[in-house]
């Protein structure tokens, strides 16, 4: 076990926020079903995560362990991702129990297009990161049309929802750009040290 999961609920609340995570194939996270059982998951959300230092250690790049290039937003996402690949599985454990208040630091604007430019510049820009860094050759080979349906319904989605927000989209795209090369160099170095396969990877992926 490289990481441990919390239920957590939502501030002052008894409604859930986040329990075991996994990946849906447009590339976004969704809770298990499952509230009230150990199970192993794909990750926690790192708003209450328990890691094994030998497992920090073991996915830590240069001295990063979480990646700087990040920033913010998605950041515990590509830990698990990490974690994942070298064989540090998530449980979910229903005991360990947090509240957490969302986005705070965004008037608890909790939906992606509700958050200010700055955020939304880094998620966009870290989603890409994601894929290219930590993805084998097989898992993008077989999300390739989840991921182009979702790319097909996302920019008429900004157009007609957030219209200006779409320079900050388009400067998402620049920074990725811009970090293509080191995030190659990442990759290389996750890849030739990942000890799980396609197989493995696509199990933690649960719908579209």
């Amino acid at each position: 076990i490289g990481s441990v999961a919390a239920r957590i609920y939502r501030a002052d609340t008894d409604r859930i926020d986040y329990v075991g995570l996994y990946l849906r194939r447009r590339l976004q996270v969704v809770n298990s079903r499952n509230i009230s059982e150990p199970e192993f998951v794909f990750s926690g959300s790192g708003s209450a995560l328990f890691c094994r230092r030998a497992m920090l250690e073991d996915v830590r790049l240069s001295s990063e362990y979480l990646d700087d290039t990040f920033f913010a937003y998605w950041e515990d996402v590509d830990l698990a991702w990490r974690a994942q690949l070298r064989g540090g599985r998530c449980l979910f454990a229903p005991a360990a129990v947090a509240h957490h208040i969302g986005s705070a630091s965004q008037g608890g604007q909790v939906h992606l297009v509700n958050k200010s430019a700055f955020i939304q510049r880094h998620a966009w820009k870290n989603r890409y990161l994601i894929l290219t860094k930590n993805a084998p050759a097989g898992v993008l080979l077989a999300l390739l049309p989840w991921l182009l349906l979702a790319e097909f319904l996302y920019w008429p989605y900004l157009l007609f929802r957030i219209p200006h927000r779409l320079p900050v989209f388009f400067q998402a795209h620049i920074d990725y750009l811009r970090l293509f090369r080191n995030t190659i160099q990442k990759r290389r170095c996750i890849q030739r040290n990942r000890q799980i396969g396609t197989r493995e990877v696509l199990r933690f992926f649960k719908g579209f």
